[in-house]
């Protein structure tokens, strides 16, 4: 019922409809906004680069080298490198400032956002919209959210400033000077490596991280770990001709030592040509479980009609027809990949779809 109330059906018509209009627009602009989530700076430039990205690899300044200037996307891995490894300060600030640079049409969409999300809040009676989002959670109230926080920086605040001191002196040494230095934004990665860097530069050069994290490693270490925490474990499977939107996408069945079957990730991880995706890690539930077994009654089938109607491709939406033909709905049913039985406490066996994530 609280799912009903939250959306507005418990409200007078206009008042329901103006809360449905906001809500929308509230959807729109945060996809908006994550979709647009990247610098506006593009890439940066660095004349004489063996100079100006002295600490990086030949390698890497040979590949992004061209005429003279080396060109450096701000969303690629040989940016993180240049915070990481560049000795030279101005070329470490020069990156960053560019790799942080925002569009003046994103602050407007932020602002726009913010806008609209207290408009729904004032519909609702509430204070703000931090209110409305976390009644029905455990922290209830943005008071008891701020409350956490200050606990958590106060728990963390004398390492924090052990680790400030520790980046600082690191800077000191450096630069070989008396007093510690102001660090800079572009200074922490940097100078909380350099230690190491000094230590062994080339093997550090030679063999970078991820050489140990390779995507199967990592998620063969991530179903292990579920396996002893849940009994739960990752396993690839098969994919279906068209079953998927792109070559690169792999299925990952979620198995439970007992339950078996319980779920179907497919990841969709690796970087495409020409095709940008998220900058940020990113997961969405296509699909909830849900019991499914009396469903599919025949005065139901006739309900299924609103999915011919949307005007699509029938390779991609069933017709009518196809819904209404019962051979063709017991295959959608029988589909071991979609559905499972389980036992329940009374002896029943139910039927439930089975939740598909993408990663």
């Amino acid at each position: 019922m609280k799912d009903f109330e939250k959306s507005g059906i418990h409200m007078p018509e206009r008042m329901r409809n103006q809360f449905v209009k906001l809500n929308d627009r509230i959807l729109e602009l945060g996809q908006e906004f994550v979709e647009n989530a990247h610098p506006s700076v593009s890439s940066v430039h660095f004349e004489n680069p063996t100079s100006t990205l002295n600490g990086l690899p030949s390698s890497i300044i040979s590949k992004t080298t061209k005429n003279s200037k080396a060109h450096i996307s701000t969303i690629s891995s040989q940016a993180q490198l240049v915070l990481k490894m560049c000795t030279e300060e101005e070329s470490r600030k020069k990156m960053f400032i560019a790799m942080n640079s925002a569009d003046p049409y994103q602050m407007e969409t932020l602002e726009e956002l913010l806008k609209v999300r207290g408009e729904l809040a004032n519909l609702l009676g509430k204070k703000s919209y931090a209110h409305v989002v976390l009644a029905d959670q455990m922290a209830k109230s943005p008071e008891n959210v701020v409350d956490f926080l200050i606990s958590l920086a106060n728990t963390h605040k004398p390492n924090a400033e052990l680790e400030i001191k520790r980046i600082q002196n690191a800077k000191k040494l450096y630069h070989g000077l008396d007093s510690l230095p102001i660090i800079n934004a572009w200074d922490k990665n940097f100078y909380t490596d350099y230690p190491v860097q000094q230590l062994n530069r080339e093997f550090r050069f030679s063999e970078p991280l991820h050489v140990y994290f390779s995507v199967g490693s990592a998620f063969y270490g991530i179903s292990s770990l579920f396996k002893i925490l849940y009994g739960v474990t990752l396993q690839p499977a098969a994919i279906q001709p068209g079953e998927t939107w792109h070559d690169d996408v792999r299925k990952l069945e979620v198995i439970h030592e007992t339950d078996g079957l319980i779920g179907i990730i497919y990841c969709d991880i690796f970087t495409r040509m020409n095709h940008r995706k998220f900058e940020a890690p990113a997961h969405f539930t296509i699909r909830c479980s849900r019991r499914i077994d009396d469903d599919f009654d025949d005065p139901l089938v006739n309900n299924l009609e609103i999915v011919s109607n949307i005007n699509s491709d029938e390779k991609l939406v069933p017709s009518k027809k196809w819904w209404k033909s019962k051979q063709n709905l017991k295959q959608v049913l029988k589909n071991p990949s979609i559905e499972k039985e389980v036992k329940q406490n009374d002896g029943k066996k139910k039927k439930y779809l089975l939740p598909i994530v993408v990663l």
